[in-house]
Order: C-alpha cells, then structure tokens, then sequence
C-alpha cells in the first residue's frame, strides 16, 4: 500500500504482494530428546518459483547430537515440484546442539537454516530455526 499526497491532493495505490523464498525447505525434528534417543529429521524440499536441477543439501551437527546416514545429499528438481529426504539422529551426552543446514541450488542461490537445541540431562528441546534469505553464492 502506497500514500502520497499535497496540499491539495490526495492518491492511494494497493496491491498484493506474495512475500516467498524461490524454493522452500520445511525441516521436521523430534520435540524431545532424551540421552540415547533414535530419532528422524525429515525435510520436504518445494520448489515453487526456482529453477530446475539439482539442489544439494549439506547437513551439519554439532554437539551431542549426530546424524546417521549421508548428509550430503543432491536432488533434482522440477519447475513447481516437491521431493523429501530424512536423516536419523542420535542423542548422546548433554550441551547445546546444532544442526546447520546448506542448500546450494542449480542457478547459483544458497541458503542457510540453522536449528538450535537446548539440553540439560534429562531432555533436549529443540528451540526453532534461524534462516537467512536464499542469496548468491560467493565465487
């Protein structure tokens, strides 16, 4: 929404906007974790305005929480396609975890998440996500 005016005019404008990253990454992790959990990580990858290829995504833990499986994984990606991953994560110990995730994209855009926990001995709660916007990478 626009305003403008002056001493004897008066003028709007109003349009929508659909406020979106090009392609989106929804993460799903256990609430709680206990010492010695199994758990899943899963991701659903949506590209919804990015361009097709392949998009690779890098997972990272740090602290007492490791992930099982391959964290670096590549998929390819459809024009308005959606495809999903998951990891398994193992609990272990008490401290602060973190899982940094990386998508670098066909066209040259990266993202990074990053999903923080807090824990004391008996449970971890996983505390959101921080992200910034889907950018350029750096040569």
């Amino acid at each position: 929404m626009a305003v403008a005016w002056t001493a004897t005019k008066l003028g709007r404008a109003t349009v929508d906007v659909t406020v979106r990253d090009p392609v989106v990454l929804t993460a799903t992790l256990p609430r709680f974790l206990l010492n010695g959990d199994h758990g899943t990580l899963n991701f659903d990858l949506d590209n919804v305005e990015g361009a097709p290829g392949d998009y690779t995504i890098n997972v990272k833990a740090s602290g007492p929480v490791k992930v099982s499986g391959n964290p670096a994984t590549t998929i390819k990606l459809a024009a308005k396609q959606r495809s999903s991953m998951s990891l398994a994560l193992d609990a272990g110990g008490a401290g602060t975890a973190s899982l940094d995730v990386d998508i670098k994209g066909p066209d040259g855009l990266t993202w990074r998440g990053i999903t923080r926990s807090t824990s004391n001995r008996r449970r971890r709660s996983w505390r959101g996500a921080r992200s910034g916007p889907w950018q350029k990478a750096r040569a």
